[in-house]
């Protein structure tokens, strides 16, 4: 079996349990151990369906899609409005940053290379001020931290004491404003 209620099956070899997944693009996947049976994955995706409508329910339709006019926009207002922050941050916390780049980015906010450069998701422009300023903290702690150990979030949480809520808003709304991209 390949999918089922039109959901594909990712079978991995590493994998220990059965789960079903929204990806970045607003796809479902089942994924599990290759051993799993059918019955099991049925099963359990029978027993998710309340779940899956209502992640289905909270997608985008194609009518909020951004277009590449809308991107380009939102990339020359990262540059205006997010790289000072990020110049900002950087003095406040002493840490040096190479090169800052805007781009869409499918399934995160932000990366930080071990060589100092940051990439920012332009759609961070579609978030409150204060979630744009919690991912840019994000990204600079990791100039001191290239984990997400206990150290690293005690360093965010010391320059940016209101990150729990922030993750809390992402987690809530960021997967809405992901989806306006990829269809």
């Amino acid at each position: 079996m390949r999918e089922y209620k039109g959901i594909p099956i990712l079978r991995n070899s590493r994998r220990k349990t059965i789960g079903i997944y929204l990806s970045g693009s607003g796809n479902f996947e089942i994924r599990c151990p290759v051993i799993c049976s059918d019955q099991d994955i049925m099963r359990f995706v029978d027993s998710q369906t309340g779940w899956i409508e209502r992640h289905r329910q909270k997608q985008v339709p194609s009518s909020e899609m951004l277009s590449f006019e809308d991107l380009k926009r939102l990339g020359d207002a990262s540059l205006l409005e997010i790289a000072p922050r990020v110049k900002y941050f950087a003095e406040l916390m002493q840490v040096r940053v190479r090169k800052v780049t805007f781009k869409v980015m499918k399934s995160r906010w932000g990366s930080c290379s071990s060589n100092g450069n940051i990439s920012l998701n332009v759609l961070l422009m579609l978030t409150p001020e204060k979630i744009r300023d919690a991912i840019v903290v994000h990204e600079l702690c990791h100039r001191i931290h290239m984990n997400h150990s206990r150290d690293f979030y005690l360093l965010w949480e010391k320059y940016f004491p209101e990150y729990r809520e922030c993750e809390q808003w992402l987690h809530s709304h960021g997967r809405e404003i992901l989806s306006r991209v990829y269809e």
